[in-house]
């Protein structure tokens, strides 16, 4: 992605000259901080079989970019294109997410 936009992870807000919602991108620091704060947390395997967001994650454990930023593209999404409709993968969606198996996925799927 940044090389695409011709930019590195110092200079990487550059990038939004050609294309506006690039502003909202996180760095990769910022995605190694939501890893390294599920490896640090002691109830982990409650998340396995999920899906998860680094701003969602960081909504969660509280770490923010390097610069202190705390980029949140779904907050993004919705302020800049409210027409966009999404699912959020939350308890809800675990709830009736199946397999091609039947099996449901979620907490109970990997226990």
């Amino acid at each position: 992605m940044l090389e695409h936009f011709g930019v590195s992870e110092a200079n990487w807000k550059v990038g939004a000259k050609k294309d506006p919602n690039f502003i909202a991108s996180e760095t990769p620091w910022f995605v190694g901080r939501a890893v390294a704060a599920l490896a640090a947390d002691p109830d982990v395997f409650n998340k396995r079989g999920k899906v998860f967001s680094s701003w969602n994650l960081s909504d969660e454990y509280g770490f923010t970019d390097r610069d202190g930023d705390v980029p949140h593209w779904g907050n993004y999404v919705r302020s800049t294109i409210p027409e966009y409709q999404h699912k959020p993968l939350d308890d809800e969606f675990y709830s009736y997410w199946k397999l091609i198996s039947g099996k449901k996925i979620g907490a109970d799927t990997w226990g």
